[in-house]
């Protein structure tokens, strides 16, 4: 009866879970990642509801024996002449037996299956292609995830140094980084304090695992195919410490990745910010680091959205405002380097406006993707173009 009651509870709780990481909330735990949560913080809210959804029928056996039900065993004892009460308290142990063992089980498969769908030692989910069985090209976050078979190249269109840039230490430096997904290599490329470097480039071509990479939430190549000779320590560096000495939270606290896609997250942004705010990166670093000036609220008002929409759920919201909601709040947490993937597509043209002139007001130091050439060249200081080997023969 335990068995086959833990084994009923556990197959319907970890079909809940692996469809949030494979699909449904593969984004939602991404977004977490990407604003500093570690594993656990990141899966708790899908471990939470597998096990909800795993304890449901036990709740639901429970609640209808007390309230409506004479189980068969206690109509058994009372006819074999036990007390009703004895066989009451009898029925009423067997069923916290068969709840207590489908919750452990529940609880130990989420771990089991929890760590089997992240890499522990990258704190990010394992890409798709290194999951048996999903090797096949999959859409996830509103983008596909290609591999293609050239390897694309990086030009510098147009470069305007930042303010003593030369004699300073750049921010974050890449070099000779090799993005595994598209092949895409990166031989040098130094962002100092205040840059904003634009970034375009045909649809499909690299531009979004791009800044995954940079955010380490794709892999970084430990050493690459064609450069077998350089440092890997050295790939990619902030503040001139290497990225393998950085631990993977800490990291995308401060390099910090805006998707374009809208939050699917349940609850209100209000809620998620806070929830942010809990996180143990951001309250290991509450000692040291100065207080925000502004928070995501202020920030957001700016940008013609007003205060009720903070209490919102996600899923009320316009897409133009949740775009503002999400980059209000990567804002307010100040990371030293925002990859933003078009962040403003759902915009008016008044809203961009505004939200440049707080980017630049702020002295943000921004990577931007985008496909309007228009904004790149108004807001950026540097621009950069992906192209392939055939699309730059055709130059």
């Amino acid at each position: 009866m335990l068995m086959g009651n833990a084994l009923s509870a556990t197959t319907l709780g970890m079909s809940i879970l692996l469809s949030i990481f494979l699909e449904s909330g593969r984004d939602q735990v991404e977004l977490r990642l990407s604003r500093g949560a570690n594993v656990w913080e990141a899966a708790l809210p899908a471990v939470r509801e597998a096990i909800e959804a795993a304890l449901m029928p036990t709740v639901n056996a429970m609640a209808a024996t007390i309230d409506c039900l004479m189980a068969g065993m206690m109509t058994g004892q009372i006819l074999g002449g036990q007390s009703p009460s004895a066989a009451a308290a009898y029925q009423i142990m067997i069923y916290f037996a068969i709840a207590a063992s489908s919750c452990s089980t529940a609880m130990l498969l989420s771990c089991i299956v929890t760590a089997r769908m992240f890499d522990l030692r990258r704190q990010a989910l394992i890409p798709w292609r290194s999951i048996p069985g999903f090797k096949e090209v999959k859409s996830f976050g509103g983008k596909q995830s290609v591999v293609p078979q050239s390897q694309s190249k990086i030009h510098f269109l147009r470069k305007v140094s930042s303010f003593d840039a030369e004699s300073s230490e750049p921010l974050l430096r890449v070099h000779h980084l090799t993005v595994q997904s598209t092949g895409l290599h990166v031989p040098l490329l130094e962002i100092h304090a205040g840059d904003r470097i634009g970034i375009s480039g045909r649809s499909g071509i690299g531009k979004t695992q791009l800044l995954r990479a940079l955010a380490r939430l794709d892999p970084l190549p430990i050493l690459t195919q064609t450069h077998k000779t350089i440092d890997s320590r050295n790939t990619v560096s902030l503040n001139g410490q290497s990225w393998i000495d950085i631990s993977p939270p800490r990291w995308r606290s401060q390099v910090m990745w805006v998707s374009q896609d809208r939050p699917t997250l349940s609850g209100t942004p209000r809620d998620f910010y806070k929830q942010i705010l809990n996180y143990s990166n951001e309250q290991s670093n509450a000692h040291s680091k100065v207080p925000s000036l502004y928070t995501p609220m202020e920030i957001a008002k700016e940008w013609n959205l007003p205060e009720k929409v903070w209490d919102q759920n996600w899923n009320d919201i316009s897409g133009g405002e949740a775009q503002r909601l999400s980059l209000a709040i990567a804002l307010a947490l100040e990371p030293k380097v925002l990859l933003l993937d078009e962040p403003t597509s759902s915009c008016d043209a008044d809203t961009i406006s505004k939200i440049e002139k707080t980017l630049i007001g702020m002295d943000t130091t921004v990577v931007i993707v985008s496909h309007s050439e228009k904004q790149l060249t108004r807001f950026c200081t540097s621009m950069i173009e992906l192209s392939s080997p055939v699309a730059s023969g055709q130059r």
